[in-house]
């Protein structure tokens, strides 16, 4: 999974749409609808003896992580691997990266980890490694608020003319829905995606739903909807996120399982979702 959503970019919706102007302070970021060059950032947990970790996060893809008013990396997984760093006696330096750099990034040791709303998958398995997964998610479809788009379903899907955003797991189930090839678009952006919606362009964007809620939420003058699907049975789409690491970097791996299971045993985990989705899970 990757996606990218700024502010920004919801800016240039209202100017496609004519909505309000006007936008939450929360994700008002530095970026653009694509990502950052690679930036540096200060030390993020208090100075520990031994190595400092680099971890990288993307710019522009709130709640989970953008920029704030100074530049600075913010967002959920920021929040999350300072936790998991702070009990696990880690020092980490987070950084933003371009997502065209993972897992490269990762196995020629320009970053020690990645955390940047990763889904776990087999095919990644085989070229990186995983930390215990930190978040679950559904594929959800936002459509329009419409007659039409009420309309739309899981079982009339295959009918529909469908986006979604290429090289996730999202995209992969997106193809075993439609009929025709053609009634699937890739796109790069989450941005994208949803300019295709709102411009009638296409029929249902396939995406994540915590990405999907936390926009809704902070730009309710958008006539869209969201619904969850029901992909149980289908192996080809996953519902958790993973920090990754290097092939083989299990030292690394077992330092941040053990901590995020502190975090989620004394609480901090459940703060942190409650921040940033409204939600204990």
């Amino acid at each position: 999974m990757k996606y990218i959503f700024s502010s920004l970019a919801f800016a240039s919706l209202c100017a496609l749409t004519g909505c309000s102007q006007s936008e939450p302070t929360k994700t008002e970021t530095a970026t653009t609808e694509t990502a950052n060059p690679s930036t540096a950032s200060t030390p993020d947990t208090a100075p520990t003896s031994g190595k400092t970790y680099t971890v990288a996060v993307d710019a522009g893809f709130p709640p989970f992580s953008y920029l704030d008013e100074n530049g600075k990396p913010v967002g959920y997984d920021v929040d999350l691997i300072n936790a998991i760093a702070n009990k696990a006696n880690m020092n980490v330096q987070v950084i933003t990266k371009n997502w065209s750099e993972f897992p490269q990034a990762l196995n020629n040791d320009q970053v020690d980890l990645w955390i940047a709303g990763i889904s776990v998958s087999e095919e990644r398995k085989a070229i990186i490694d995983y930390s215990e997964p930190y978040l679950t998610y559904k594929t959800a479809i936002l459509t329009k608020n419409d007659e039409k788009g009420m309309a739309i379903n899981q079982a009339n899907l295959g009918e529909q003319r469908l986006v979604a955003l290429e090289g996730t797991v999202d995209f992969d189930y997106a193809k075993t829905l439609v009929k025709t090839p053609e009634n699937l678009q890739g796109v790069s952006t989450t941005f994208l995606g949803a300019k295709e919606i709102l411009t009638d362009k296409a029929d249902a964007f396939v995406n994540n739903d915590r990405i999907l809620q936390y926009h809704i939420k902070q730009y309710p003058e958008y006539n869209v909807r969201i619904f969850a699907l029901d992909i149980t049975n289908n192996t080809s789409a996953t519902d958790s996120l993973g920090i990754a690491v290097k092939k083989g970097n299990t030292e690394l791996v077992k330092k941040l399982n053990q901590g995020l299971a502190d975090i989620k045993q004394d609480g901090t985990y459940t703060k942190i979702n409650q921040q940033w989705f409204g939600t204990n899970e």
